[in-house]
């Protein structure tokens, strides 16, 4: 296997090799033709997400501008390296934090990543869910300041459709997450409790996702303070 390129099984393969056969990078290395910090990359990633990781085009996930201060407030208040943090938030390259960081650092407006053309999940083809189904990963969603990738990953669904989901709802609400074709119990068919409900969950999430963003601007705050 002396090449430039692996396949996602192979690089699998030898993640797992490195990970049961208690040897090293550089021996691991030395068997595959393969740099060590490549065996390293793969390794934190595997662990991080797991085999899918692999199939993933990842210059195109969206990462809201919430999701992004979280995640330099966390660096900036010493909870970890830029490897720790990438980990931790399921970010893919170490280098994506330290991009972060720096544009904060210098006063520059941490905004929402632009999704360019379609963006090549684990699961690109997405999967059939339920209307209750739907509605957890959209909830999930809002709560988590509009991370899709993360979604995706934890619900195993495709980014387009936590996408489409997401815009559906802020369009025309939660009754726009059915699926007209199936025998799931519909909104129409949902009594005004059920329907009360539900809308207090999403209420809930929105609110939720408020505190945490109003909880992290202190946070950065108190970081600049400490600083400066």
């Amino acid at each position: 296997m002396s090449k430039n390129k692996f396949t996602p099984e192979e690089k699998i393969m030898i993640v797992k090799e490195y990970l049961t056969g208690g040897t090293s990078y550089i021996k691991i290395g030395r068997k595959y033709k393969v740099d060590e910090s490549s065996i390293r990359k793969w390794v934190n990633k595997y662990q991080a997400f797991g085999e899918g990781v692999f199939e993933m085009n990842c210059a195109n996930l969206n990462y809201s501008a919430g999701f992004k201060k979280r995640v330099v407030a966390a660096y900036l208040n010493g909870e970890g390296s830029y490897k720790d943090i990438s980990i931790r938030f399921k970010i893919h390259a170490a280098s994506t934090v330290l991009q972060w960081v720096k544009q904060y650092n210098n006063h520059m407006e941490l905004t929402d990543s632009k999704p360019k053309g379609v963006v090549n999940m684990v699961n690109n083809k997405g999967r059939k869910t339920t209307y209750e189904e739907r509605i957890a990963i959209v909830e999930y969603c809002i709560e988590h300041h509009n991370n899709y990738a993360e979604t995706a990953l934890k619900y195993e669904v495709s980014y387009q459709q936590v996408y489409s989901w997401i815009k559906k709802y802020q369009e025309k609400g939660i009754g726009a997450l059915q699926d007209r074709r199936g025998k799931a119990k519909s909104e129409a068919d949902m009594s005004d409790l059920e329907k009360l409900q539900l809308e207090n969950r999403m209420l809930r999430a929105e609110n939720r996702k408020i505190e945490l963003e109003n909880e992290l601007l202190k946070k950065l705050e108190e970081i600049k303070r400490r600083r400066y």
